[in-house]
């Protein structure tokens, strides 16, 4: 039974010449420590907003908000199963005590067995637990000290926020203000820390109460905190065990480490007493490296997006250690479910899952059939996302939050114990995701499209809304809309603004301080004025159909790719659906392209024998670029080139159409 008084806010006003002071009184059987710092870092950062937007609406401030702004109380829901045991490290450490020498862990560098994983583990936990910050940032490279970390920071009790390396300190610091003095732990002093031939220190034996803090794109503008409680990590990792067949198996960590499937990877491996292989950041994203990882280490157990499973398509055939291919985080077509159904080995099971970041990763998944047969009429219409979890309910309600029949579309709905901020936790909970959808008598739930802005890109979430504010950070921007315009998967950024004349790849450079790569349009547009809806609120789905202007000059196109090395690049380009006309003083994603497309031109220049990683092409800023380290390169063996062309009569403005004619 909820009681006000088990949180109390205490202000004590010592005189004008001294600070107020706050103190806070809360019952420890509903609150946890490092649920109460992240209140009271919210509390301070909405004051500050109010000082700075005396006159604003409260929910109109750049704040982020908590899981509880998108939850619904409904009494008539069905009851739950028993609340899981929580302890989600308890198979990790009896795996740790009966089987040490099991392999655990397996990077770049080196491979640890269970007993060495946490030999350094128990060292890390041991400093950790001295210390009384309760959320604990890492900031590490994809190396073993990533993992050593995460299982340290969860034996002091503390709970781990990871930071990307990739990220820049602005962004680390946009974080890291949504806690109250969180301790930095980095990978230099981790190595500092372990010691192989001293013994760990005993410990207190204590349990985490939350299993981490991530962000996720917020309706504010800002990034929003979600603080998953070990009662729904559990919850998740038990309804993986039930259906995953984690037995004797080995996993392929292919996630970013910022993202929840990361967390998903762990629970199924190392804290199921398997093998976690964990990609380091060029294996990650580059397939010539990615495939024989598989087959070496004799890969069982793989989740990615359905995007960069569907570049593979060639190499599937031969993995046939893989028991098993999730695929998740962005829609899977019913023709790239055929695609992947045909090149998978027969017995090699294809899953399509569905989760949230706010609902603790997965809450549904879909067995793939096979054989699968399917009707032309819907092979570009998503799969179904089957069925709820354990212990996770999925419902479609319409705009009055009342549950609609099977075949009626509504807002999709999930409750149950892996909701992520337990928070006077109740099993009347429902949270709305902001996907609509149906129910299919045999398939079951199936996705067609948002409710809300909020777009999926490449299988990133991606919130108009921070990419706007961020925008507006920008002296010369009045005001700006992002879309994701109709022709390709590419953010695209409309702008009222002082400078008509503005160069964005160089302004888009400051934006790298505030928002992540992905979340940086490729493109942005001058506008006179917005298209509005009858409302007169902006008309994002005209602004997503608006034809985009030329953006090269004349003088610009008339770079023709005569060297080996610019030859083999244009024709990479071609082979990927590159854009008719190509700006070589731009970069990649400025000339349309988009992740995906990116990924599959530095496989094909690598299997041609050009030396390039993904993280180089990334950096550059020119296709020019591009080729000047291409020609640096020393390929292994001979590159495929192309004759110059000959004739002196050629259109100098049209380059693609005379390197076509060439090559055909």
């Amino acid at each position: 039974m909820w009681d006000e008084n088990l949180l109390t806010l205490h202000c004590t006003d010592y005189g004008e010449q001294n600070p107020l002071v706050f103190s806070v009184d809360y019952a420890t059987e509903i609150w946890s420590a490092a649920q109460i710092q992240m209140l009271w870092s919210q509390a301070v950062r909405l004051a500050i907003q109010l000082l700075k937007h005396p006159l604003a609406v409260w929910r109109e401030l750049p704040v982020g908000v908590g899981l509880k702004s998108r939850l619904v109380h409904r009494k008539t829901m069905p009851p739950l199963g028993e609340v899981p045991h929580v302890d989600f490290l308890q198979t990790y450490r009896q795996a740790c005590a009966s089987n040490p020498h099991h392999v655990a862990l397996i990077t770049a560098q080196q491979t640890l067995s269970f007993e060495n994983l946490q030999h350094s583990a128990l060292q890390i936990a041991a400093y950790l637990q001295s210390l009384e910050n309760h959320i604990v940032a890492l900031l590490c490279p994809r190396n073993a000290n990533l993992l050593i970390g995460i299982l340290g920071i969860w034996q002091a009790g503390k709970t781990p926020l990871l930071l990307s390396p990739q990220d820049s300190a602005e962004r680390h610091q946009q974080l890291l203000s949504f806690c109250y003095q969180p301790f930095l732990l980095t990978d230099i002093v981790i190595e500092a820390l372990i010691d192989p031939d001293q013994a760990p220190r005993n410990l207190i034996n204590t349990l985490p109460t939350e299993a981490y803090l991530t962000f996720t794109s917020g309706s504010t503008g800002e990034p929003k905190p979600v603080l998953v409680s070990a009662t729904a990590y559990t919850n998740t990792k038990q309804g993986w065990s039930k259906y995953y067949q984690l037995e004797n198996s080995i996993h392929l960590q292919w996630a970013a480490q910022t993202f929840d499937v990361f967390w998903g990877d762990v629970a199924r491996s190392v804290l199921s007493g398997e093998t976690l292989v964990l990609l380091d950041e060029n294996q990650r994203l580059d397939p010539n490296l990615l495939v024989p990882i598989i087959a070496q280490y004799q890969v069982t157990h793989w989740e990615t997006t359905p995007g960069f499973a569907l570049l593979l398509t060639n190499d599937l055939p031969m993995l046939r250690s893989l028991r098993l291919l999730v695929v998740g985080s962005d829609k899977l077509t019913w023709s790239a479910a055929q695609a992947l159904r045909q090149a998978l080995p027969a017995n090699t099971q294809l899953l399509n899952s569905y989760g949230l970041t706010e609902c603790t990763i997965d809450s549904s998944f879909w067995v793939v059939p096979n054989p699968l047969t399917i009707n032309k009429e819907k092979l570009n219409s998503p799969t179904p996302i089957g069925f709820p979890l354990p212990n996770q309910q999925l419902w479609v309600m319409d705009r009055y939050q009342q549950a609609l029949p099977i075949g009626a579309l509504g807002e999709v709905w999930i409750a149950g114990y892996s909701l992520a901020d337990d928070t006077l936790w109740q099993d009347d909970k429902l949270y709305a995701t902001g996907d609509l959808g149906y129910y299919h008598p045999q398939d079951g739930l199936v996705l067609v499209g948002r409710a809300d802005t909020q777009l999926k890109i490449n299988g990133l979430r991606i919130n108009p809304k921070e990419i706007e504010q961020a925008l507006l950070h920008l002296p010369w921007v009045i005001q700006a809309a992002v879309v994701q315009h109709h022709s390709h998967q590419q953010l695209v950024a409309w702008i009222q603004t002082t400078d008509l004349h503005f160069n964005w790849p160089e302004q888009r450079q400051y934006l790298f301080a505030l928002l992540p790569a992905y979340a940086i349009p490729h493109q942005a547009f001058a506008i006179d004025s917005f298209p509005l809806t009858a409302h007169g609120k902006i008309d994002y789905k005209a602004l997503a159909q608006k034809n985009l202007p030329a953006t090269a000059p004349e003088s610009t196109q008339n770079y023709i790719p005569l060297t080996p090395s610019a030859q083999a690049l244009a024709h990479s380009l071609r082979q990927t659906g590159a854009p008719e006309a190509l700006r070589w003083d731009r970069n990649l994603y400025e000339n349309g392209l988009h992740s995906i497309q990116v990924i599959r031109i530095v496989g094909l220049l690598r299997e041609n024998g050009w030396q390039i990683t993904l993280a180089q092409v990334l950096q550059s800023e020119s296709l020019v670029q591009v080729a000047e380290l291409l020609t640096q390169s020393h390929p292994q063996k001979n590159p495929q080139t192309f004759e110059k062309p000959a004739d002196d009569d050629i259109d100098w403005d049209n380059l693609l159409d005379a390197l076509n004619e060439q090559l055909n």
